[in-house]
């Protein structure tokens, strides 16, 4: 698996933040604050735009 953030991007949102996660065996059907919290503190501009729980995230 490759991630690509084309340059562009950060041209028109220099402040975007990606993040990526692999993991086997996780069921993304229950909320998991210790990880959203995590995430609210590493990236901030996540609180704005993240979805209510990460289990409607495809």
């Amino acid at each position: 698996m490759r991630f690509v953030v084309k340059k562009e991007i950060f041209e028109e949102l220099p402040r975007a933040c990606f993040g990526v996660v692999m993991a086997k065996g996780i069921d993304n059907n229950n909320a998991y604050p210790e990880i959203e919290q995590f995430l609210d503190e590493t990236c901030p501009f996540t609180t704005s735009t993240k979805p209510d729980r990460i289990s409607h995230v495809p």
